[in-house]
């Protein structure tokens, strides 16, 4: 692997135990692909146009196999959005990629292979979208900077590079945030609501309305309580209750539902995670394995299916996952084993930088 930190260790494998790494975390964007390991480092492969592979030595536009964020360390949590990644340092945030938004937190809006720290009080969480990101203060407030969420005005701006706070939050102790295309979505730490702000058009918001909002409303009481995993796109999804149940709401397939519904297609329990992309929506079991459902147009929901026609219930992709992640239009999983498939979109070698088909159905490992 070219490039690398300083003390960057070797990935894992099945048959390497010692002296190296496992992959913790994966974070998708549009046409990159990243994941933290135990060493505190990152490392990104796919496209570089924006300088989203956080190496300035790095020639080349496409393609580039796994490297590793050289000027970082100690990273303890990273978020991918469509063009740029940022990553939570001892309550800092420093991001790094395009910045046509002022998603990196910087008036300049010339994109950024250097990571830029972003002004911030102490923060405990970050999340990253379409062109925005969030960041969960320990105060217990949230801020979100970048490209504007339908609904949220920022002093009459379409963009803002400067984190403002996020209201209608007051009085919930946020655990996590999720973006999707054009909407936010805070999650109480207990699980006991979700409250959504931007775009309303197709019912996202999930409050029973198609009114946009700039200030966070609650979802539905229809949805099940606690909640323990939302999926943000271009529509939602929300696993919650006691036994746990998969809701949607937005548009899904021919319909809007302005609140959270149950799905006829779906057995009634047996899911405990959720992503959600551009037209796919992906599931990960109670058996550990990943199917996906919806629209696939490059192949994110595998082999079985996604020339862009609607395809439900849902395909089994892969087994043995013990974290699922989403980009755009492609998906990666990091297996009990260690190892990281990827499938779907790629374009840009966000999948499998080896491979020059556009896109990629059967689940393929990715090699660090």
């Amino acid at each position: 692997m070219g490039g690398g930190g300083p003390n960057a260790l070797p990935i894992c494998n099945e048959l390497l135990t010692e002296g190296c790494a496992t992959i913790t975390q994966l974070a998708l964007g549009g046409e990159h692909s990243c994941a933290l390991a135990s060493d505190g480092y990152v490392r990104c492969w796919g496209s570089n146009i924006e300088g989203q592979l956080g190496d300035p030595s790095l020639q080349g536009l496409s393609n580039h196999p796994p490297r590793v964020v050289p000027t970082l360390s100690q990273v303890e949590q990273i978020a991918a959005g469509e063009q740029h990644v940022c990553a939570l340092i001892a309550k800092k945030v420093w991001c790094w990629g395009g910045n046509a938004s002022g998603e990196l937190g910087s008036a300049n809006p010339s994109s950024s292979a250097q990571p830029l720290e972003v002004v911030l009080p102490p923060v405990a969480s970050i999340a990253s979208g379409f062109g925005t990101t969030c960041a969960v203060l320990d105060s217990g407030g949230v801020m979100c900077w970048g490209r504007l969420l339908n609904g949220q005005p920022w002093d009459g701006m379409d963009n803002s590079p400067t984190p403002t706070l996020v209201q209608g939050l007051s009085g919930m102790t946020v655990g996590k945030i999720s973006l999707g295309n054009t909407v936010g979505c805070a999650q109480a730490q207990d699980g006991s609501e979700v409250r959504c702000w931007g775009n309303n058009s197709a019912g996202t918001l999930g409050d029973g309305t198609t009114m946009s909002r700039a200030s966070a409303a609650s979802v539905s009481s229809a949805l099940f309580t606690p909640s323990v995993a939302l999926g943000l796109g271009t529509r939602a999804c929300a696993i919650g209750g006691s036994p746990l149940k998969l809701q949607c709401w937005g548009n899904v397939g021919s319909s809007n539902y302005a609140q959270p519904t149950e799905l006829s297609y779906f057995p009634a329990t047996g899911y405990n995670d959720v992503v959600a992309g551009w037209g796919h929506i992906c599931l990960r079991d109670d058996q550990s394995a990943v199917s996906c459902f919806s629209y696939g147009y490059f192949g994110e929901l595998g082999i079985l299916g996604g020339n862009g026609e609607w395809i439900a219930p849902p395909v089994h992709v892969v087994g043995g996952v013990s974290q699922l992640a989403t980009g755009w239009q492609h998906l990666c999983a990091l297996l009990d084993s260690g190892a990281v498939q990827c499938w779907g979109r790629n374009v840009r070698g966000q999948v499998d930088p080896a491979d020059s088909n556009e896109e990629v159905r059967n689940p393929a490992s990715v090699v660090f």
